[in-house]
């Protein structure tokens, strides 16, 4: 297990801009400061963003902005803080030392936290990410490893909430390890159409049911591997219009392979 479980030298994450948005937030852990009385990690946030146009040419420039401070987070007695400027106060983002059955709430939350909701720990383990042997929890169907954190977004939201933010993680990397999640460069600033057109199409997405894609004619296999890169599915089928069934898959994040290239990420609800 790794000593440091947070902010390691060097971290940056980099997660999609948004649900309809082109583009990416990048966090990058900074330096150190003492923030309420505790050492604590300072994470900027470059953001640079896409967005769509009502006609030709349908995205506009990408629209630049630098947040020096956006995160400031602590670790101690394997859990992860986070700091509200606003009320000067600490809160649990995560809880690595955590087991099945525990549960906590999301950082800052302001409301009836039982009308919100828990974040339950529902398995833990620990996995081999190029090299590096991380520990994670499953946390309301999302996987939370240290280091990198979720890997849809940085902050474990109310779970009934939609919220408008970052879409997925595209990288994470420190000055030991890096973990791309997308066949695309890291700061890939294209419009949605452009990437959807350069890759195989998975529809519904987010689904439940059935994954759909279209396909060249012929038989091809369609492999779908999990966060942890556990083959959870390979099943054989004729294109051109496909239809697999994902009933039995717990939800989650599952990256989908085509005849043994990478064509999207998918997400089960």
């Amino acid at each position: 297990m790794s000593a440091q479980r947070w902010c390691t030298p060097g971290a940056v994450w980099t997660y999609e801009a948004g649900m309809f948005l082109a583009g990416y937030h990048r966090m990058s852990y900074t330096h150190d400061s003492i923030v309420g009385g505790h050492l604590a990690q300072v994470i900027d946030r470059l953001s640079m963003v896409q967005y769509p146009q009502p006609s030709a040419p349908y995205w506009s420039e990408p629209v630049e902005s630098h947040t020096p401070v956006a995160v400031i987070t602590r670790e101690a007695d394997e859990v992860i803080y986070v700091w509200s400027g606003s009320d000067a106060s600490w809160d649990t983002l995560y809880w690595f030392g955590a087991a099945p059955g525990d549960h906590w709430y999301p950082a800052h939350w302001q409301d009836d936290l039982e009308q919100c909701g828990r974040l339950l720990v529902a398995d833990t383990g620990s996995t081999v990410v190029d090299g590096i042997l991380l520990h994670w929890l499953e946390v309301n169907d999302q996987l939370v490893y240290e280091r990198m954190g979720p890997t849809w977004d940085m902050f474990l939201y109310c779970p009934h909430l939609i919220i408008d933010g970052p879409m997925g993680m595209r990288c994470y990397s420190d000055e030991e390890m890096s973990f791309n999640f997308t066949q695309f460069d890291c700061g890939t600033l294209v419009g949605v159409e452009a990437v959807a057109a350069a890759r195989t199409s998975v529809y519904p997405n987010p689904g439940s049911v059935e994954l759909r894609m279209d396909l060249a004619p012929g038989v091809h296999v369609v492999v779908l591997v999990d966060g942890l890169g556990r083959e959870v599915l390979r099943k054989e089928v004729l294109g051109p219009h496909v239809a697999v069934g994902m009933q039995h898959l717990r939800p989650g994040v599952y990256n989908v392979l085509v005849d043994g290239s990478r064509a999207e990420r998918w997400m089960k609800q």
